[in-house]
């Protein structure tokens, strides 16, 4: 899985790292899409609400990760 620059700013931001950020990109934990039809996952890890993006065109490419209570 490849992490846009954002996601990895982001990722070091919220001190989430790769397997962490992987651990939330799972059917249980998605949710709905965005307005660009990006799929969108939640998930509470390491107390804290994250929500990842990935990339519609791509699955494999993590747009953003962030805080959803920040």
């Amino acid at each position: 899985m490849r992490f846009s620059r954002h996601a990895k700013n982001n990722m070091r931001l919220y001190d989430i790292d790769r397997d962490a950020a992987l651990s939330i990109v799972s059917p249980e934990h998605q949710v709905d899409a965005d307005e660009d039809g990006n799929p969108f996952f939640v998930c509470r890890v390491k107390g804290q609400l994250l929500c990842l993006i990935l990339a519609l065109d791509d699955m494999s490419t993590v747009i953003t990760v962030y805080d959803l209570e920040a």
